[in-house]
């Protein structure tokens, strides 16, 4: 593709500054740990530099920046936004006078055509990766884009093949760095685009997709899925015989919280239009050693979950402290199918509070991943009480089980690296063949969260990271785990403590981080301090190229693009229970105030008002109970007065 004018490169970003602190919203003592204050130095300098007119000592730092610490993240703007190092380089590239610029462009002209050849060949998107990482500014970036959104095109990536084209055409609303030059072919870009809009299977981005396309290209013509024709009768073909696709990881089964890796909470089958008024068994799960229950008063808020089911092979297993119980679909028989307490293993780690209900607010998961069942077991509390150092120590392993012929066998085990007093923090999120979880461990009177991934077929982890650190809370210590979620390629980790961060799954290289503003919970405090909020378990949700969070110390709903980090669009002021789902391009969520309920809010702006989103807010003394799913036809919302499925569309009674 031959282009008459330079490469430029678009990218929203606040000027760096040299020396002292990034300016942040109050983040209540958070620290990002892939953060590096000397990289950014570097950068305000290289800025400067081009300032003052001395460009080619400007590129020359930027190049050596780009290949000793292009990984490290960097403070983008004063909101708390970070992104690596490349990417602010890269812009201050392009922000380069002309002739310098062509000749950085000439100057790596040679290996960026090398990789893109070596992509051509091989269909691999893995050496355009490598390109865009490398050389963005480069003249054949343009062409890196189409191929690498044609690979995960054929590869059933649609939120990421949307993102890549994005970057060719881009938009108000689109977040991220693109580049600014029109194609050769715009219609065929544009094609493109729609087409994997298209393919997400909403309906309603599927018919704005075309919308839009029909009005820039309504009579454009060329090869297209592999029909060759005007490009709008090609999409509409296609929507009419689309499914819905959006969601990464294993379909076909409820294997973790929030259904899969990305916790988008959806079914893909199906839901049936008649659902009983009342369950069709109900087991209680069985005791463990002997406690008193917790006793909550009878006006509070509804208790969350404490076991969160999955299932496999035609069964659901729910875990405690120290045991998997399974539980028969047809009748609901439950089996205690493994226990720790028999373990010798677990002897040497101590005492241990396998007790249920446990003296702590515990939520326990599991996770279905290739075919088999992925436990965190041992100590619910996730530090040693109060931070003493004499004080029992928590432990904790993650075991992968194989499930065959009535049979729950252990086959892979797993302490946290790190010294000793590291806990696992939940079951692991698993999708194609990597499995990766979140561990924590005090120390200095800090809490250190870190990320540590496997490859299924063994317990050696390819890499482990920190990733951030807040305060050591007073009081008892948490027992709410933070559970990793899952993207196409980063593994995003809400740690609940005024960061969000992402990392590359492939290498534990940062990818971007998001600081807010930790809040006192507002709401009536039903447990220990670091419980106060007495929130359930809140993961990121992924969909439609998009993160959302709601943490349990924040009033804010946020939604991050999952490619740059940019913050599209965030709601405050209310307490989250919990995010539903994803359905028909709306976040469910179910609210405890100040007016509680389910809302949707449009994926894409933020808005809950109709017709692109709704509020449903309901009697004071339903209250929900549980997460819930959800469907392209339903929303199945868990209360205590059983079972609401509600209409994506608008909200309303679905029955």
């Amino acid at each position: 593709m031959t282009r008459a004018t330079s490469l430029l490169l678009v990218w929203i970003l606040a000027p760096v500054a040299a020396g002292g602190q990034p300016a942040r919203v109050g983040t209540d003592g958070v620290t990002v740990r892939l953060e590096s204050q000397t990289t950014r130095k570097r950068l305000a300098e290289a800025q400067d530099k081009i300032r003052a007119g001395k460009a080619e000592e400007a590129l020359r730092e930027l190049q050596e920046i780009l290949d000793s610490a292009g990984d490290d993240l960097v403070a983008a703007s004063a909101t708390g936004r970070l992104v690596p190092a490349r990417r602010v380089a890269f812009a201050l590239i392009a922000s380069l006078p002309p002739d310098t610029r062509r000749a950085y462009q000439t100057r790596v002209q040679s290996a960026a055509l090398s990789l893109l050849t070596k992509a051509k060949q091989s269909r691999d998107p893995g050496p355009l990766e490598e390109l865009l990482a490398r050389y963005f500014p480069s003249r054949v970036t343009p062409d890196a884009l189409i191929l690498l959104g044609d690979l995960r095109l054929e590869r059933g990536e649609w939120a990421e093949a949307e993102r890549t084209y994005e970057r060719l055409i881009p938009k108000p609303q689109a977040a991220g760095w693109h580049v600014a030059e029109a194609p050769a072919d715009p219609a065929a870009v544009a094609a493109r685009l729609s087409l994997s809009q298209v393919l997400t299977g909403d309906a309603e981005l599927a018919a704005m997709a075309i919308e839009e396309f029909g009005k820039t290209h309504p009579t454009a013509t060329g090869p297209l899925a592999g029909r060759t024709g005007p490009y709008l009768e090609t999409l509409k073909l296609i929507t009419s015989n689309a499914t819905a696709t959006n969601s990464y990881g294993s379909h076909g089964t409820w294997g973790t919280v929030g259904g899969r890796a990305s916790r988008d909470g959806r079914v893909d089958s199906r839901l049936p239009a008649v659902w009983p008024s009342g369950p069709t068994w109900r087991t209680p799960i069985p005791p463990a050693g002997e406690r008193n229950p917790v006793r909550f008063p009878a006006d509070s808020v509804t208790p969350s979950a404490a076991n969160h089911p999955v299932i496999l092979n035609g069964d659901a297993y729910v875990a405690d402290a120290g045991r998997i119980i399974r539980f028969a679909l047809s009748t609901g028989r439950a089996e205690v199918v493994y226990d720790l307490r028999g373990d010798e293993r677990f002897s040497a780690f101590g005492e241990f509070d396998l007790v249920v209900p446990p003296r702590y607010d515990a939520d326990f998961s599991l996770t279905v991943g290739d075919g088999r069942l992925y436990a965190r077991l041992g100590t619910p509390g996730l530090w040693a009480p109060n931070g003493t150092e004499n004080a029992p120590r928590p432990a904790s392993e993650l075991l992968r089980f194989t499930v065959a012929n009535g049979r729950v066998k252990p086959d892979w085990r797993v302490t946290p690296p790190g010294p000793a007093g590291t806990a696992w923090q939940g079951a692991p999120a698993v999708a194609d063949g990597r499995v990766v979880a979140a561990a924590v461990r005090a120390d200095g009177g800090r809490l250190i969260y870190s990320l540590v991934c496997y490859d299924h077929a063994s317990p050696d982890p390819l890499w482990s990271t920190d990733v951030a650190d807040s305060p050591l809370p007073a009081g008892s210590p948490r027992s709410r785990h933070d559970l990793v979620s899952l993207t196409e390629n980063l593994a995003v980790l809400n740690t609940n403590a005024g960061a969000v961060v992402a990392v590359k799954v492939a290498t534990g290289k940062p990818a971007w981080a998001v600081t807010y503003a930790s809040q006192k919970p507002t709401g009536r405090a039903l447990v220990p301090a670091a419980n106060a909020n007495h929130r359930d378990l809140a993961p990121a949700a992924f969909s439609h190229g998009v993160v959302f969070v709601a943490p349990t110390d924040s009033e804010t709903i946020t939604a991050i693009d999952a490619d740059s980090g940019n913050v599209l669009w965030e709601k405050a002021g209310l307490r989250t229970e919990s995010i539903v789902g994803v359905s028909r391009g709306k976040l469910v969520v179910t609210l405890a105030g100040p007016v509680r309920g389910v809302r949707a809010f449009d994926v894409r702006t933020g808005s809950d008002e109709f017709p692109l989103g709704w509020r449903n807010h309901d009697d004071p003394g339903l209250g929900s109970l549980g997460r819930g799913l959800v469907s392209d036809e339903q929303i199945h919302w868990p209360t205590r007065a059983g079972l609401i499925p509600l209409r994506p569309a608008d909200g309303r009674l679905a029955r």
